[in-house]
Parts: C-alpha cells; structure tokens; sequence
C-alpha cells in the first residue's frame, strides 16, 4: 500500500509541475503578445507623433518669419529719420510736419523697443529633435525587452524538460525582432519633406 502511495504521491508531484510549466509557458506567450504589441504601438506613436511636432515647429517658423518682416518694415520706416534729418539742416523745427513726423517716429521707435519679439524657433527645432530620438530610444528599449523576454521563453522551449512539453504541446518559438531588417518599421519619417 505504502508503494502504492508513493507512486501516487509521485504522480501527483508530476502533474503538478507539469500543469505549473504549462501555465508558465501560456503566461510567457500572453506576455510575449503583449510586449510585441507595446513595440508595434512604439512604431505607431512615432508614425503619429513626428508629422504632429513637424507641423507645429512649421507653423511656429512662419509665425516668426511673418515677426520678422514685421520688424524689418517697421526698421524701413527709417526714411523719416533723413526726412527729418533735411528738416533739421534747414532749421525747419517748428513746422507741423516736422512735429507730427518725429511723433510717428518716436512712436514707431517705442514700439519697435517695446514690443520687440522673443525669437524661439530654435528652441521648437530643438523639440522636435529631442521627439525623435525620445521616440527612437522609446523603440529601441521596447524592442530589447521584447527580444530578451523571446531569448528567454525560446530557451526555455529547447532545453530539457521544456523540449518535452514543446513537443506534447506543440509550442512555437518567438522571432527576434530585428529592425535594420524589416523596412516597414524601421522606415523613419522624412522631417524635411514635413516641414514644407
């Protein structure tokens, strides 16, 4: 009976540790599965995210290029300065006309002073580097988890006793992700074709 009891117990304890690498190996696919839609979402994020940023530094350049014509026309306006200069060779100080050009000069000049822009497109071009490696880095990092997590799992696939519940089970091993191969995903978004 004790023999009996022993060849049970035995059983028992083979079974068990069959079911527990069995869920193992399903709960390593599933996060397998997981990790490699994370490194599908990377890509689409990027896809998403860089004509996004692209358009806004474009539209923030323009909006400096239109301040900066704005400035330059209003330093045009420096022709009131040899109208009046004339004037003042001529002593011609007390006319209306010297008088209400040097206000709509110094007024222009106040303003100019005043209101002048703070120019940022560098800073937004900076931005827009900083998105893409961020991205790049976000990929690369998503993709080395996933193939040290399928170096694991397909490790386990070959060696003993893993060999054995792959051939019971018939469990397939993962594909290494490897991104200089596969030109769909590795295609980088031309930032120079986005930003005109």
């Amino acid at each position: 009976m004790k023999s009996i009891g022993r060849i049970l117990g035995v059983i028992a304890l083979i079974a068990l540790y069959g079911i527990s690498r069995y869920n193992g190996t399903i709960t390593a696919q599933w996060w397998l599965n997981s990790t490699q839609a994370q490194v599908n979402n990377m890509y689409e994020r990027r896809k998403d995210l860089v004509p996004q940023v692209a358009a806004v530094v474009k539209k923030y350049a323009e909006y400096e290029s239109g301040i900066l014509v704005w400035v330059t026309s209003l330093r045009t306006q420096s022709t009131n300065f040899d109208k009046l200069n004339g004037m003042i060779t001529q002593w011609d100080f007390k006319s209306s006309e010297f008088s209400s050009l040097l206000a709509s000069t110094m007024w222009g000049i106040k303003v100019s002073l005043e209101a002048y822009p703070t120019l940022k497109a560098d800073t937004q071009f900076t931005n827009l580097y900083t998105t893409l490696e961020w991205s790049e880095n976000r990929i690369r990092t998503a993709i080395k988890d996933f193939n040290d997590m399928a170096g694991s799992y397909n490790a386990k696939l070959k060696l003993f006793p893993g060999r054995l519940f792959n051939l019971i089970f018939n469990f397939t091993s993962f594909p290494l992700i490897n991104p200089p191969a596969d030109k769909d995903i590795k295609e980088i978004p031309d930032v120079e074709k986005l930003l005109k």
